[in-house]
């Protein structure tokens, strides 16, 4: 299998800082890899990078691989997908705010309002598109991970936030914390799919397909959903799975 997944060598693959996903060694994209390290023999050579520069790394050939991947057109001309979880971003703001938002039109039009979102990542084609829409480039600010979009939003330096709901909790572990904002879906689309991602410099197609059986062995046989359920609690758990 080793041969089949292109593991003849050690991969290098990289994470992000991504809360629930992925926070200091720990996290559901950790719990994977070292899944699939024990049950195939690959050897990962590990590192974390910030989501702007993965992609880069990955175009210049200096990462194999990465984790939480969103397909993009542009991406799939560097890099190939195997998915393997799907969530909602969500729109995080004070509770006072909360009421006077319905639709993401209501934050365009309120112009002293700055929004935080993290440099490079995607968050699905609705907010994608109204994110363009905000002409005063001045009020979205791009911060580098998670952690620092979270800091931004408790300090004040934005009043909204775009983040998954699977980190709401995690970043505000305070449960007073927790009162003080709201979390808003504005989106009508679907959940946004995310993958394991292979450089096409590092893998051939056959490779990729050889990844995308194992990952559907993983989800067929309930180590996906137990790995899931470790780090988030149900119903959220298993949200993840429906993609």
């Amino acid at each position: 299998m080793r041969n089949e997944l292109g593991c003849n060598r050690p991969i290098r693959v990289a994470f992000y800082e991504f809360g629930t996903l992925y926070h200091k060694g720990q996290g559901i994209d950790a719990d994977i890899i070292h899944e699939i390290a024990r049950r195939t023999g690959c050897v990962f050579e590990e590192s974390v990078v910030t989501t702007s520069e993965i992609w880069q790394e990955i175009e210049n050939g200096e990462l194999d691989m990465t984790t939480s991947g969103i397909l993009t057109p542009a991406r799939e001309k560097i890099a190939m997908f195997a998915p393997y979880l799907a969530f909602e971003n969500m729109v995080v703001m004070r509770a006072s705010l909360a009421e006077d938002i319905h639709e993401f039109d209501d934050i365009i039009r309120h112009r002293d309002w700055r929004l935080g979102i993290v440099q490079g990542f995607r968050h699905g084609p609705y907010y994608d598109f109204h994110l363009k829409a905000i002409k005063d480039r001045r009020r979205v600010v791009a911060y580098p991970d998670q952690q620092s979009l979270y800091n931004g939003l408790v300090h004040g330096q934005v009043q909204l936030i775009l983040s998954p709901e699977i980190n709401l909790a995690f970043y505000l572990t305070d449960k007073s914390a927790l009162t003080d904002f709201s979390l808003l879906d504005l989106s009508p689309a679907p959940p946004v799919i995310h993958a394991l991602v292979f450089s096409r410099r590092s893998f051939a197609p056959a490779m990729a397909n050889a990844w995308l059986r194992l990952i559907e062995e993983m989800r067929l046989d309930g180590t996906l959903q137990t790995i899931y359920r470790t780090r988030l609690p149900q119903p959220m758990s298993d949200r993840l799975l429906e993609f």
